[in-house]
């Protein structure tokens, strides 16, 4: 979810932008109508009259199944949205690291999301690639070119819009870093050797 304040793309599970603090923006019949805050008083319960339905145990369990899932689902849903958000906004300077290393960057200045987001969006093409693979060889050499211009441009992209994707002030934590470039590159190695 992109942050109409600063501009930063952040969880939509959060009622506030992780970065700035303002409020994210619903909209509702085309127009904007603010998100109420984390800590806005919520309204107190009302009794079930007798035209609505009361919920039973067993409608309550499947709700709290479905709100189990719902997570998986917005962060795949949030990985394939991320380009086309990145994509429209703004880009600021160009960061060399944030090119070469684009997880360890986001990982190290504090945005684990993005990060992970980031890491799917390059690993599950090489995933469809390594499947294809066993199906024909052929179309594995066309595809790798493919592959390989995708990971640059996600590259390119996060290295151009870090401003948007990073914890503005927070310090850069060299050993979680690290420690997510070399998961994300077994991961991509694995993948590739499949």
């Amino acid at each position: 979810m992109k942050c109409h304040s600063c501009g930063a793309i952040g969880s939509p599970g959060k009622a506030d932008c992780e970065f700035c603090g303002a409020a994210f923006v619903l909209m509702q019949a085309g127009r904007e109508v603010p998100r109420p805050s984390a800590n806005a008083p919520q309204a107190a319960p009302r009794p079930a009259t007798s035209t609505e339905s009361v919920t039973t145990p067993v409608e309550n369990a499947a709700a709290s199944v479905n709100k189990a899932v719902q997570p998986q689902i917005s962060f795949v849903k949030d990985t394939l949205n991320l380009i086309s958000e990145l994509h429209a906004t703004e880009k600021s300077g160009f960061n060399i690291w944030a090119f070469i290393f684009p997880v360890a960057y986001l990982f190290g200045h504090g945005a684990a999301d993005n990060a992970k987001k980031v890491a799917a969006t390059c690993l599950i093409p090489q995933f469809i690639l390594a499947i294809v693979a066993y199906i024909s060889w052929r179309l594995t050499n066309a595809l790798d070119v493919v592959a390989a211009i995708w990971f640059i441009y996600v590259c390119y992209l996060v290295s151009t819009r870090t401003h948007a994707l990073v914890v503005k002030g927070a310090p850069f934590k060299m050993g979680a870093a690290v420690l997510a470039q070399v998961i994300f590159t077994f991961a991509y190695y694995i993948i590739t050797l499949l």
